[in-house]
């Protein structure tokens, strides 16, 4: 069964940094435990976007090739990509990843949950 959540840090009043750092920091944000594992949701979540691209799906069979490449372990990798689908980056349909927008739509859905009730 495929992970549909994970936690992540939240800080407030750190947009200046977010926004400098921009995919560093959201990564910085969901990996807060690990720097490494940061780094290979990076690689990985770029090489999954540069395959949608080329409309040459990543699938996920390749692991193998993508651990020997990145000289990364294998409980690294597994690690990684969980956390990664799990926070609604990547999504997995039909054997292959994907970067999906879940994230962001369930953080605007968050936001517009949260102006509605300080408006109210």
């Amino acid at each position: 069964m495929t992970k549909t959540h994970t936690l992540i840090l939240v800080r407030p009043r750190r947009t200046e940094w977010l926004k400098a750092e921009g995919i560093d920091a959201l990564l910085q944000l969901i990996f807060y435990k690990s720097r490494d594992l940061s780094r290979v949701a990076k690689t990985l979540i770029f090489e999954v976007r540069e395959r949608q691209r080329q409309h040459e799906p990543y699938l996920a069979k390749d692991w193998k090739s993508f651990i020997e490449e990145n000289k990364i372990s294998h409980s690294n990798y597994f690690s990684t990509l969980r956390r990664l689908v799990g926070a609604g980056l990547l999504r997995r349909e039909k054997g292959a990843y994907f970067v999906s927008r879940d994230f962001a739509t369930f953080l605007r859905e968050t936001a517009e949950i949260w102006d509605s009730w300080l408006a109210s």
